[in-house]
């Protein structure tokens, strides 16, 4: 399995069309089965959450975490590996 590791902070619209782009592209190709889809959202304030909800209904292999706190870029980069 491959693994698309995406950390995100306050960047909705953008992680919307990332994986609107990433379900489409695997989709066609019919290798949804052959990744995962990793999230790790830094305690953002816009409708990041949201957006994570409504994907998970798309996704089978889709794996977030949400921080409590915003622990900086590298603490979640290194959380969505």
């Amino acid at each position: 399995m491959i693994s698309i590791c995406i950390p995100t902070y306050n960047r909705a619209q953008a992680l919307s069309q990332t994986l609107t782009l990433l379900r489409n592209e695997l989709q066609k190709a019919s290798l949804e089965d052959q990744f995962e889809i990793c999230i790790s959202d830094n305690a953002s304030t816009d409708e990041t959450p949201s957006v994570i909800r409504e994907f998970n209904s798309h996704y089978f292999n889709l794996k977030t975490v949400r921080q409590s706190t915003n622990t900086g870029f590298q603490a979640n980069t290194r959380a969505v590996a």
